[in-house]
């Protein structure tokens, strides 16, 4: 299932934490068991698995809750993939829609990052 939508103005790591975090969301409403994400952000990866500390205090706590989010399986896997997976140009292209949508909505107007 492709989701996309505006979230405003965030860092691409806070991205990719809420998204993470949405899609273990809907894997606990599915009974999922085990899960396996696929992330573009070897940062993010690396402090998922324990590699890294996460020292910036927004990730801190979109961390903790994917973390806590974690704990609801049997298995969770968090594997870096290249910006060149099919998956990843996917969700590439989603995130050029609703900057569109949202251009348009605002006549125009791009987002402030």
């Amino acid at each position: 299932m492709a989701n996309s939508r505006y979230v405003g103005s965030r860092t691409n790591n806070q991205v990719e934490y809420e998204a993470l975090i949405a899609a273990l969301e809907s894997a606990v409403t599915l009974n999922a068991e085990e899960v396996i994400c696929h992330l573009d952000s070897e940062l993010i990866v690396k402090q998922l698995n324990g590699e890294y500390k996460v020292k910036n205090s927004e990730l801190r706590k979109l961390w903790r809750k994917a973390h806590e989010l974690s704990s609801r399986f049997k298995k969770v896997n968090f594997i870096n993939v290249p910006r060149t997976n099919i998956q990843i140009q996917k969700a590439d292209a989603l995130v050029n829609k609703a900057l569109d949508e949202f251009s348009s909505h605002t006549g125009g107007e791009n987002p402030r990052f």
